[in-house]
């Protein structure tokens, strides 16, 4: 290799590398975790902005919303987010009404509006991005039994990211509810971002068709013995009523 040769490569190396920490400083990062066990987690979303972001976004006035599309094998409770809000906890909207006592084979997908104030709360790390962490309570469904499976498999996706004060063109806006009292639409930009993590996987236990004889027996049996109890406490208390009385 000649000396022009090895100059040009040299170029180019130095060339990739200011391009990928160029791609590295202006892009967002999102990673995902679950916390927890069995059927009921926490879903975490972190954001990783960087500073040129963050000055742009941290006005006052500017709102990151979140759209997370929840699969019919999991759902978020309506009551315990609005409770959770008294607390600090994330600022959810849905877009329908939620049934948390159905199974997984009666529901539907389900998406939730979570609006984040970029100047409200964030904290910033060594590299001065500013992180944005959001999170909220899930819960798995119910499945059907299965003749061979022992978990059912539910993956949730990657939420959709906008702005409601970045540049953008008007057409690859969205609209949607500006803000939590859902009284008023806005315009809404979509913002790319890399994601650090793959997909969420949940494995929910389901139950054996093999052991639906014996499920229904101990039911039948269990729901037998308590009424025959329940039918014996109130003819003893209607009966030592009767001898007061007498």
């Amino acid at each position: 290799m000649n000396c022009l040769q090895t100059f040009v490569l040299m170029l180019s190396v130095l060339w990739l590398s200011a391009d990928a920490e160029s791609s590295n400083i202006k892009n967002i990062k999102l990673k995902r975790t679950l916390l927890g066990h069995g059927f009921h987690r926490d879903l975490i979303t972190r954001l990783t902005l960087p500073p040129g972001i963050t000055a742009s976004l941290s006005k006052p006035q500017c709102t990151l919303l979140l759209i997370e599309t929840l699969p019919s094998g999991v759902y978020a409770d309506p009551y315990q987010l609005n409770s959770l809000k008294l607390f600090g906890g994330s600022q959810v909207l849905f877009d329908s009404p939620v049934n948390v006592e159905n199974a997984e084979f009666l529901s539907r997908s389900h998406e939730l509006y979570i609006f984040v104030n970029v100047s409200d709360h964030f904290t910033k790390d060594s590299t001065n991005h500013t992180e944005i962490d959001v999170s909220f309570p899930i819960h798995a469904r119910y499945h059907k039994p299965s003749p061979d499976k022992t978990h059912a498999i539910v993956t949730i996706l990657h939420p959709s990211l906008y702005s409601n004060c970045s540049e953008s063109d008007v057409t690859s806006s969205i609209t949607a509810p500006c803000d939590l009292s859902n009284t008023s639409i806005c315009d809404w930009v979509p913002l790319t971002y890399l994601s650090t993590s793959a997909p969420l996987t949940l494995y929910v236990p389901v139950g054996q068709e093999s052991h639906k004889p014996i499920v229904i027996l101990v039911t039948l049996l269990v729901s037998i013995t308590v009424s025959a109890l329940l039918v014996k406490v109130m003819w003893i208390s209607q009966t030592a009523k009767h001898d007061k009385h007498s």
